[in-house]
């Protein structure tokens, strides 16, 4: 009894002193350093005008209502920062998001990922687990950004851990997930991913739980959390719009609907090797006021022969005529169908796996634009960021596969494993790339890598032990027949 005490002791004191260490590394990093980028202020305008006019709306009356942005990350920054000026850019009046931000990676991502690993592996599998959580910079990084990106990492780990914790009460762990998938899906719409993961945390409920009949009880009750939680939203839509429009739509850097979008994303989609056309080349299609030229578009596979790409700068040219116009879109469609039968392998398969492999293997340095948080990051830090992505993938795999392995640890592993590889294949294949995107699942990562490293050396001291053992038994067996 009292060892147990005293390892409960020591437990929550290497707990907390992760979770300080974690909080001082959050804290300096706010000190001097925020990010906002355009999407940023698109939020801070639509909480402005739920506070002033009571309307989810960009602008006041008579400005239309909005409906292309899932309304859960305004929400917060209106909770947090009610008296501010809502659309002014000074560290004072952003500090409160930022302490926000901390709180929720702090008391719940890191916390739970602490539980999920713990459960997997024991208090060592969760200390590992939370202290790669506290230090990893692109998830710290996150919390200094008035960007969805923690919030919506905070709401994924939410919905994922109950699958994992609460599997002894399914019937209350698992509807609590699903309310959770869609308070995600009100943040960002790649939430509804998030979904793949009760697919094996259902089909892996253990006896006496595992009977058809139960499974389809939780998966009913699952499907009706979700639907709570999430109709609100669609409704609203319905409406006021006279379409539900349940996870919003595309929007270009002023927050504004994006229409006719449709054959030039799939142009992109049918060649782009990774994220980066995703940036400045998409961002001046879609913005009326720029010029997009051919030469934006110049890259590995874009145009297949000196004609495509006479055809592209025709389109170009007729997109700053007329603006966004079906026309323009039908003629991207039909560059992307033709390039698709010419490349399908390379379009269902190869192109994807590059954007995967680019999605994880990055310096996660778009929220580092401008000046570092502090300058020795410059010098110590900022050049081995697609290093240091590396070895935490491999790290991540490694875990995962160990995991999945062992029997004690494979349904949960599945779990995990599930969801982010789900995501990662639906984001690289639909071209939603962008390597900050696989924030929202980093953590899970790191229960994996906190987790499959103790699982790991178990085995190995069990193989030594096995290898060690047959040496003396074949030894002594030598021995008697001498």
């Amino acid at each position: 009894m009292v060892r147990r005490a005293v390892a409960v002791v020591v437990e929550i004191a290497v707990v907390c002193t992760l979770l300080y260490g974690g909080y001082r590394v959050r804290m300096r990093l706010c000190e001097n350093w925020h990010f906002a980028g355009s999407d940023t202020y698109g939020y801070l305008k639509l909480a402005k005008q739920m506070r002033q006019n009571h309307r989810y709306a960009l602008d006041p009356p008579p400005a239309e209502l909005q409906w292309v942005r899932p309304p859960l990350y305004p929400i917060l920054l209106l909770a947090v920062r009610w008296n501010a000026d809502l659309d002014k850019k000074g560290d004072p009046e952003w500090q409160p998001i930022q302490h926000a931000q901390i709180a929720f990676d702090l008391l719940i991502t890191s916390l739970l990922v602490y539980f999920v690993a713990r459960r997997m592996a024991g208090p060592v599998g969760g200390a590992l687990a939370l202290a790669l959580a506290m230090v990893c910079p692109f998830t710290v990084l996150s919390t200094g950004a008035a960007l969805t990106e923690c919030l919506a990492t905070c709401l994924s780990v939410l919905a994922i851990a109950p699958l994992t914790l609460g599997q002894r009460r399914p019937r209350i762990g698992f509807p609590l997930a699903a309310a959770m998938v869609a308070l995600s899906v009100l943040v960002r719409p790649d939430g509804l991913l998030l979904g793949a993961a009760f697919v094996p945390a259902i089909l892996l409920l253990r006896p006496p739980r595992a009977v058809w009949r139960q499974r389809l009880i939780v998966a009913a009750l699952c499907a009706g959390s979700f639907l709570v939680v999430l109709a609100p939203w669609p409704i609203r839509n319905q409406i006021q719009f006279g379409a539900p429009h349940p996870i919003g739509g595309r929007i270009d850097r002023y927050s504004r609907p994006v229409i006719h979008y449709q054959g030039f994303w799939a142009w992109l989609r049918a060649w782009a090797p990774d994220w980066k056309p995703m940036t400045w080349p998409t961002t001046c299609f879609y913005d009326v006021g720029c010029h997009p030229t051919v030469a934006l578009y110049e890259g590995p596979g874009a145009f297949d022969s000196k004609e495509e790409r006479a055809v592209v700068e025709q389109l170009l040219k007729l997109r700053i005529k007329q603006g966004h116009t079906q026309a323009v879109s039908d003629g991207f469609q039909r560059l992307a169908d033709e390039k698709i039968a010419r490349h399908r392998l390379a379009y269902h398969l190869t192109l994807p796996l590059s954007r995967a492999f680019g999605m994880w293997v990055a310096p996660f340095d778009e929220l580092l634009q401008g000046p570092p948080p502090w300058p020795e990051m410059t010098t110590l830090l900022r050049p081995h960021l697609e290093e240091g992505s590396k070895v935490l993938l491999l790290a991540m795999l490694a875990g995962g596969a160990i995991l999945l392995l062992r029997r004690s640890t494979r349904g949960d592993a599945a779990v995990l494993v599930t969801t982010i590889g789900v995501r990662t294949a639906v984001m690289a294949y639909t071209f939603y790339c962008m390597p900050r995107y696989a924030l929202e699942v980093m953590p899970l990562g790191y229960a994996l890598i906190g987790a499959g490293a103790v699982e790991g050396v178990r085995a190995l001291g069990s193989l030594g032990w096995f290898v060690a053992r047959s040496a003396l038994r074949a030894r002594a067996r030598r021995r008697g027949a001498l």
